[in-house]
């Protein structure tokens, strides 16, 4: 009985692989992004540039420093009206 030698399956096995290398040379990633992933990303900025601006009101900056001017904020009422906001807050901790 005479063996071949495996000169002839070394060959089979490059070429094989020769054409594994040529098929994965050819082939390109793709990613496809839904209408609805690119809408929540935009959102999203948004909802990152709103976080970076200051929620000021100035009306209501200017009408409390015109009440600190004119003593409208040293009263009795104002005292306890702060003490009870105050106090309700920590509580509700």
């Amino acid at each position: 009985m005479k063996i071949n030698p495996l000169n002839f399956l070394q060959k089979v096995l490059n070429n094989k692989a020769k054409i594994d290398e040529t098929n994965n040379v050819n082939k390109k990633d793709t990613v496809n992004i839904s209408e609805e992933a690119k809408y929540m990303a935009e959102v999203n900025k948004y909802k990152e540039v709103l976080k970076k601006i200051p929620d000021v009101r100035t009306e209501k900056i200017e009408e409390i420093k015109q009440k600190l001017k004119d003593g409208s904020y040293m009263s009795k009422e104002v005292y306890n009206a702060v003490a009870d906001k105050m106090l309700s807050d920590f509580l509700e901790l």
